[in-house]
């Protein structure tokens, strides 16, 4: 209906679907596609988010930039205060062990890297 606003997690649960439904239809940037379920599941406090990080080991073989992306933002949401934050330090830090060196950035949970006391 216009004008009906919606709650965000309904929001969230929509992109997935038709994110999901792109997959099956071919999309070809999977790791895009896998970083943002990624977030939508992280943001939803969902379950299924374990499945879909393991995923990033064959999507991101020749191009790591979709999970730095993700952790830069994961960063952003630390810095700017969500909660609960330990999901959030949890999931960055999984991501930043299938980042090369160059590319993890400090350690997460530390007010030195995301404002945390």
């Amino acid at each position: 209906m216009p004008g009906e606003k919606k709650p965000m997690v309904d929001l969230l649960e929509e992109a997935a679907k038709l994110i999901e439904g792109q997959l099956d239809k071919g999309r070809t940037d999977v790791a895009w596609a896998l970083a943002d379920l990624a977030m939508i599941e992280l943001l939803c406090d969902g379950i299924d988010l374990e499945p879909i990080l393991e995923q990033f080991d064959e999507a991101t073989v020749t191009d790591k930039y979709p999970l730095e992306s993700m952790l830069n933002v994961i960063r952003d949401l630390l810095r700017a205060g969500i909660r609960p934050r330990g999901r959030f330090v949890q999931t960055g830090e999984q991501i930043r062990g299938k980042l090369p060196e160059p590319m993890k950035g400090p350690a997460l949970g530390t007010h030195e890297t995301d404002g945390s006391a």
